[in-house]
């Protein structure tokens, strides 16, 4: 075992420098047979690819945990298990977020795998389908597979992430030449698509598993004072005003669901007519939101958002409450959401 009271001496924080070496480098610089066997104990990898010989395999590469919020790409690999075998890789050498050590069946067709060697070991496939999504991070598996039919799925601006730079404009473009097909999930991303990559582009907003939120109770415990609900994560973008402002009128009760980004949003936690749930996994927001009367979308209304199709305004949809939002293209199309 690794002694983190030694190396603290030299490093801040030594499992979040050992989690993003592991994350940019592990692949490159530790062997496949030590990386996978030794660390993390599972060695039967190829007789679980060999059953998919001649077989089409959706290929969701190291990306956004699985059990974490479930957005775009989780509820697109879902769907596509419908269809064909699909493989989600999660976790690296020192960093295992979704708890996974080898391979775990999620359910038919649908597999969770942790390789040890941020998901390279897909290419042991032969008939792949690979879906990326994050220009920064996916941009390396272009760079060697010269094989797989690559689905680039643009789903956000690509300055929304912390880490964009000049680099990642560059890995993006090369993304969009790379792909045999664009998808985008708003009109202004799909409008911004260069014309010579328009042919094969695709706008596909995004949707719902209205059946996760059939049979709510709709049932009032507290007739006097309604709820106002708000899920996601509280990032930038979200305006933490708007909450503020309902809750200082007392009329109303703010049930606000997800993990704080942003770490100005904690002073919310002292305010009485609002509620901090925290992150919640995904199969327990029907059941949290059963008491909400209204859904609130209070996105900021600039340059990045005017870009945002929130996964959870369809969520929102499948309840069948009323939605106020900022507004923002992608709501304000909706003449059933109030801006």
């Amino acid at each position: 075992m690794l002694n983190y009271n030694l190396i603290k001496r030299f490093v801040r924080n030594p499992r979040s420098l050992l989690q993003k070496v592991s994350l940019k480098y592990s692949h490159k610089i530790l062997p496949d047979a030590i990386n996978f066997p030794y660390f993390r104990g599972f060695s039967n990898l190829d007789d679980f690819y060999s059953q998919f010989f001649n077989k089409n395999v959706f290929i969701v590469p190291l990306s956004v945990p699985y059990n974490y919020m479930k957005q775009r790409p989780h509820h697109i690999a879902k769907s596509m298990s419908l269809h064909m075998n699909v493989c989600y890789f999660t976790g690296a050498l020192f960093y295992n977020p979704d708890n996974i050590k080898g391979i775990e069946k999620l359910q038919h067709n649908f597999y969770l795998i942790n390789d040890g060697i941020n998901g390279n070991s897909y290419k042991k496939l032969e008939k792949r389908v690979l879906y990326l999504f994050l220009p920064h991070d996916h941009y390396s598996y272009i760079k060697e597979d010269k094989d797989s039919f690559v689905i680039y799925d643009y789903l956000d601006e690509i300055d929304i992430s912390p880490r964009y730079s000049k680099v990642t404009k560059y890995r993006h473009l090369e993304l969009l030449k790379r792909a045999n097909i664009i998808v985008a999930s708003s009109d202004k991303l799909f409008k911004s698509i260069p014309k010579k990559f328009q042919s094969k582009s695709m706008l596909i907003k995004n949707g719902v598993h209205y059946e996760d939120f059939l049979n709510l109770s709709n049932s009032k415990k507290n007739l006097n004072k309604l709820t106002i609900g708000f899920y996601g994560a509280l990032e930038k973008w979200i305006d933490i005003e708007f909450f503020i402002r309902i809750a200082n009128t007392n009329k109303y009760k703010v049930k606000i669901i997800g993990p704080i980004i942003e770490q100005n949003f904690h002073s919310l936690s002292n305010m009485d007519n609002i509620q901090m749930c925290g992150h919640q996994p995904y199969e327990e927001l029907p059941k949290l939101t059963e008491e909400i009367d209204i859904f609130i979308l209070p996105f900021k209304v600039n340059n990045l958002t005017k870009s945002v199709s929130p996964v959870k305004l369809y969520e929102h949809f499948a309840t069948g409450k009323p939605i106020v939002s900022t507004d923002i293209p992608e709501c304000a199309g909706h003449p059933n959401v109030l801006i």
